[in-house]
């Protein structure tokens, strides 16, 4: 019992330490009485970062899109354990197979085609561009595009600008897109 009291008069002490505050929404009354649980130390406002944390969550972001309209294409999806490997994702249809990259923006007008590999020991790092054979597809997101290019199809081995390839695109706005899916499978790189 007595130990009991002495953690809460500890508790109490600590959470003195720390102030929270009322989040306040526009256009909207709030009742002071009841704070938010929001801890002043933790929160963050702002413009969103530019840094590679990021970029990694619009890569994961445009990952995820992809998978869905997969799946909506009926395709099987597999993705590799190794993280260091050329493909993001394989897909399978009966007994047909093609492999896909996967590369997102948010506020670029097209996408760099490299990918980087940290080395052993030094943290050096190496950049490495795509090849033939590498993979099949790369599909492109600039939300709400997806624009699905054949490797052959692409003209600079570095970069793809979106409005060279607009005949690839695929709008996740428009229904169409769900219904009249392309045949990934059979006529691979081209």
């Amino acid at each position: 019992m007595k130990y009991n009291l002495q953690l809460k008069e500890n508790m109490q002490k600590g959470s003195e330490k720390y102030v929270s505050k009322q989040l306040s929404l526009q256009g909207i009354d709030m009742d002071y009485d009841y704070p938010s649980q929001e801890n002043i130390k933790s929160e963050v406002a702002g413009l969103k970062p530019t840094n590679g944390a990021y970029n990694h969550a619009v890569g994961l972001a445009g990952e995820s899109l992809v998978r869905y309209l997969l799946h909506r294409w009926n395709y099987n999806i597999y993705a590799p354990d190794n993280p260091s490997t050329a493909i993001d994702f394989a897909i399978k249809a009966g007994d047909e197979w093609a492999t896909i990259q996967v590369k997102s923006t948010d506020t670029q007008t097209g996408v760099h085609l490299k990918r980087e590999s940290r080395g052993t020991g030094d943290n050096s790092r190496g950049v490495y561009y795509y090849s033939t054979g590498d993979f099949d597809y790369l599909f492109a997101v600039k939300f709400p595009k997806v624009y699905v290019i054949p490797f052959m199809s692409i003209k600079a081995r570095s970069y793809v600008g979106f409005r060279d390839y607009e005949d690839y695109s695929y709008d996740l706005n428009d229904s169409v897109t769900y219904t009249e899916p392309p045949h990934l499978l059979g006529e691979r790189n081209g």
